[in-house]
């Protein structure tokens, strides 16, 4: 994203003694994910106009999804008509190619019943959703290591128990009950006096880690993403 030339002054760098401008936004910046923000919902709103869609949309992520136009049937020789669909990748990169959309030339996957989606595994067909195994090791080794750390008599710093919180709260959507064992972690950090500090973690801090590491060492079941239907009066 340019930056605007009055701008410019207040992001230079120095890197072995010389200093450089920044003329875009680089990662990182604080400001520079609202900008980055602004842009590719206008691409989406474009998108849409285009109806292409509907997308979805979390920072530089994007999913699409399609609906059926036709097929779908049984035929009387027993062969089954396929699916017709408005539109496909061809048509997202044609129509988005004047844009500059600058997709990713292998982070992409074509339209599926069942695909990857912010490290989540989603099943249309099903209507469930859990984490991926990749995922799942990634995070349980990331909790071992923390763990080690506090076995051996290590603080844990700021920094640390605000990334795991993170991503414990993150999986939590397909783990519900597991919001349960976020809150004294929540506590914990509450109480850093700044975020470089160190500090013990409390007995219930650990405890509830240990939980969750024990949770991530197993396969974990989908969650269900069923609409319950209304509320029932069951008169109790």
């Amino acid at each position: 994203m340019p930056v605007w030339p009055p701008h410019k002054c207040f992001l230079v760098v120095k890197v072995d003694g010389s200093f450089f401008i920044n003329h875009v936004f680089p990662l990182g910046l604080a400001t520079a994910g609202g900008v980055q923000g602004n842009v590719a919902d206008a691409a989406v709103d474009i998108l849409h106009s285009m109806e292409l869609g509907p997308i979805k949309k979390w920072v530089d992520d994007h999913l699409f999804f399609r609906y059926a136009t036709g097929g779908g049937t049984l035929l009387a020789d027993g062969s089954f008509m396929p699916f017709s669909y408005a539109h496909g990748l061809v048509d997202i990169y044609g129509k988005s190619s004047p844009l500059g959309v600058p997709w990713h030339p292998k982070k992409w996957n074509d339209f599926a019943f069942i695909f990857t989606y912010l490290g989540f595994l989603w099943d249309l067909l099903l209507h469930t959703v859990t984490l991926t195994d990749e995922k799942r090791l990634k995070y349980k080794n990331k909790l071992i290591i923390i763990l080690d750390n506090l076995a051996c008599g290590k603080r844990m710093s700021c920094k640390d128990a605000m990334s795991i919180n993170g991503t414990l709260s993150h999986i939590s959507f397909v783990i519900p009950y597991g919001r349960a064992y976020l809150a004294n972690l929540s506590s914990f950090i509450s109480e850093f006096p700044m975020k470089y500090a160190f500090r013990h973690p409390h007995t219930s801090v650990v405890s509830d880690l240990k939980w969750w590491l024990g949770i991530l060492e197993k396969d974990l079941s989908p969650r269900s993403l069923t609409p319950r239907g209304d509320p029932k009066d069951i008169d109790l």
